[in-house]
């Protein structure tokens, strides 16, 4: 129930909003309604998350994810420079503003800044130095902007879940988020006519307001693994008596009575046909280093994993099966592609990126050519007159912030590393199927990093970011346990 205090100013404010437009209607000029009308409602958008983040603050965070199949809806152009602004940017900027707000006045700021947050922000400063000495500054304040939104993201995530059960309900916004993102590419290729039995679309038109084939397909990947895992993580078998701990803060054990009927997979189906969906969507692209990592990580998932490992195996083949059966023309396709792996043109333009990434980073070893301007050296050398990243996270940092980058690269993977072998001492036993998932998670994220430019986008990034955010915040919320 919504407390007496709140429903009245939720009326006040109803009274007031409705007063302003009645005023916009009566005086502002017809040229001016457009834009009050705006303004009122962001005004009242930012309230309703006000009130959102006082009641459940963890659906601040759970909101942006999602958002991200909006894509841009707006853009401010200042001088030649024209901004796409995207829905899941203006939910960061409103959910940094509503908690900045809330931490004013108060004596105590329970703000929580672990070193991983300190190590991406040196990577930002590194980057914005970088303006200095490169050559485009458009292209660098671009890339700087997507890695100050991921920055917010995870500063976000580790503030704002605060509890346990909260943090297992932004764990939910992972398989949404694939689940809605799969939605806008099975429509976009049956839009296309990839349907059909003899006519497969081209991948470059694989445009939705996620972004381009490439940034749909490893979003979804990335997803996959952690949703599997919150699927096994919900079904697993209780027996007889089980030790619980009687509350998420307390230090002491009680003996509770299992639950009976035992849970079961079958008894979240929503969850199961989302992970499905999401899976057989991740074919259409036929991209094969997304695939590929999405087997290094479902490889690494089923050789670890204890409990219901016959599962994961028998949904994984499923999978493939009812992709080949009523998808036909993408299996033999795909076959295609992965036989002609060696040869093919993407193949030889991979390999001249590599070696054209290398060489730049050799003859600007310590600084590089800036952020977001390594694009503008493959047009110039590259045969093909193309703006591109390089397709591996590595050569790509080495590349534009030379070795001082790849140090902060190294200190940045390393602070995550930490984290996991840190989450793996304290987790608690019926966890230990989370903390695979996180594990398969990143798996997925380093294989497919080695091949593709995906690091650099901005979706792609914020599910990223959104992942270590909950791995830190779950290693915070153990410790915390441990010590009360």
């Amino acid at each position: 129930m919504i407390k007496k205090e709140t429903q009245n100013l939720i009326i006040t404010f109803s009274i007031i909003l409705a007063l302003l437009i009645a005023l916009v209607f009566l005086v502002m000029p017809q040229d001016w309604r457009v834009g009050s009308f705006i303004v009122l409602g962001a005004l009242t958008g930012l309230i309703m998350l006000w009130f959102l983040y006082k009641k459940w603050p963890w659906i601040l965070v759970f909101i942006i994810l999602p958002a991200i199949i909006v894509g841009p809806i707006a853009t401010l152009t200042v001088r030649d420079y024209s901004y796409e602004i995207s829905l899941a940017e203006i939910l960061i900027l409103a959910a940094m503003l509503i908690f900045i707000f809330d931490k004013l006045g108060q004596t105590k700021l329970d703000i929580k800044l672990p070193r991983v947050l300190w190590a991406l922000a040196g990577f930002i400063g590194l980057a914005i130095m970088s303006v200095l000495w490169a050559d485009n500054f458009s292209r660098a304040l671009i890339a700087i902007r997507v890695l100050v939104y991921h920055w917010l993201v995870l500063f976000l995530v580790i503030n704002i879940i605060k509890t346990k059960k909260d943090w297992k309900r932004a764990l939910w916004a992972l398989p949404i988020t694939a689940f809605l993102v799969a939605l806008q590419l099975f429509y976009k290729v049956l839009e296309l006519g990839g349907w059909s039995t003899i006519f497969i679309p081209d991948r470059t038109q694989l445009i939705t307001p996620v972004g381009s084939w490439v940034f749909i397909s490893a979003i979804i990947v990335l997803c996959l693994p952690l949703s599997w895992a919150l699927l096994l993580s919900r079904s697993q078998k209780l027996r007889g008596l089980a030790l619980y701990k009687d509350d998420f803060f307390t230090s002491g054990w009680v003996v509770k009575p299992a639950k009976t009927p035992a849970k079961k997979w079958l008894q979240y189906p929503g969850l199961f046909l989302m992970i499905i969906f999401s899976a057989l969507a991740s074919f259409f692209t036929l991209g094969k280093g997304e695939l590929l990592s999405l087997a290094a990580g479902l490889v690494y998932f089923f050789k670890k994993q204890r409990a219901k490992k016959w599962l994961t195996g028998v949904v994984a083949a499923a999978i493939v099966v009812l992709f080949l059966i009523f998808f036909s023309q993408y299996g033999s396709q795909f076959w295609q592609r992965i036989s002609g792996t060696f040869s093919d043109h993407n193949t030889r333009f991979r390999i001249k990126e590599f070696k054209t990434g290398i060489s730049v980073f050799a003859h600007q070893p310590f600084f590089g050519v800036g952020i977001g301007n390594l694009k503008l050296v493959y047009r110039a050398q590259l045969p093909w007159f193309v703006e591109t990243e390089s397709n591996n996270i590595i050569i790509q940092v080495l590349a534009e912030l030379g070795v001082i980058g790849g140090l902060v690269l190294y200190f940045l993977v390393r602070e995550i590393a930490l984290i996991f072998w840190s989450l793996k001492v304290v987790i608690a036993k019926r966890d230990k199927i989370l903390l695979l998932g996180f594990a398969s998670t990143m798996v997925v994220a380093i294989t497919n990093s080695m091949v593709e430019v995906t690091f650099v986008g901005l979706n792609y990034g914020l599910v990223f970011w959104y992942i270590i955010g909950l791995v830190v915040s779950r290693s915070i919320l153990a410790q915390l346990s441990k010590l009360k």
